[in-house]
């Protein structure tokens, strides 16, 4: 899959900065989500070896780090430099469009917290039973320590949620706004745009 190229259809064609930026960090969130299924989805299994599901922990977590940070960041290039940018130069043709945007950016918002607050209760769950059963061999240690398969697959229900809210609000983006973006502003617009998401970027660090 090219940097440019989305597995849910959006925008495939070469955009200059920063609108390729973003379209980037739509494509690394894409491979991120598909990982974190396919890993829950190995891991739910009733006979699922302990490796996967740490592995697959270990993944969810990467990705609850990367939408506390880094999505939050990528939401906030859009939120306060793109879409009211996008708004002055199309004036009333997206308005209803940019509400929509700022709604989806909620619903994603909502999702990784839900990811984050699952997480939260393994960790106080994991510790809570390493005390109990301290005594135990480590294979029994392990088997009762490890989240259940229901908990795994609520995970997983979770980001397949997320995973289907990427796929339109990425393509609504790209072909919707990141598209018509680039004859709405010029080479001067587009630097400028540029210069406030790095000052934004910078800010985040």
């Amino acid at each position: 899959m090219g940097p440019s190229q989305s597995r849910y259809g959006g925008v495939v064609g070469p955009l200059p900065e920063p609108l390729a930026g973003l379209v980037r960090d739509h494509r690394f969130i894409e491979e991120l989500v598909m990982q974190v299924r396919r890993a829950l989805s190995a891991a739910g299994s009733k006979s699922a070896e302990p490796g996967l599901v740490t592995h697959a922990l270990e993944l969810v977590r990467d990705l609850s780090a990367y939408a506390e940070v880094d999505l939050a960041l990528h939401i906030e290039k859009e939120e306060a430099v793109l879409f009211p940018a996008v708004r002055v130069a199309a004036e009333e043709d997206v308005e209803a469009m940019m509400v929509d945007m700022f709604a989806q950016h909620d619903e994603i918002r909502d999702r990784s917290e839900e990811i984050r607050e699952t997480l939260r209760t393994i960790d106080t769950d994991h510790d809570e039973l390493l005390e109990g059963v301290a005594k135990l061999n480590d294979g029994l240690r392990d088997a009762a320590t490890a989240p259940s398969p229901a908990v795994l697959n609520g995970l997983y229900g979770t980001v397949r949620i997320l995973d289907d809210l990427f796929q339109g609000h990425f393509m609504d983006e790209e072909n919707h706004v990141f598209a018509p973006a680039v004859r709405w502003f010029d080479a001067e617009a587009m630097a400028d745009l540029a210069e406030k998401m790095e000052a934004l970027e910078a800010a985040y660090r």
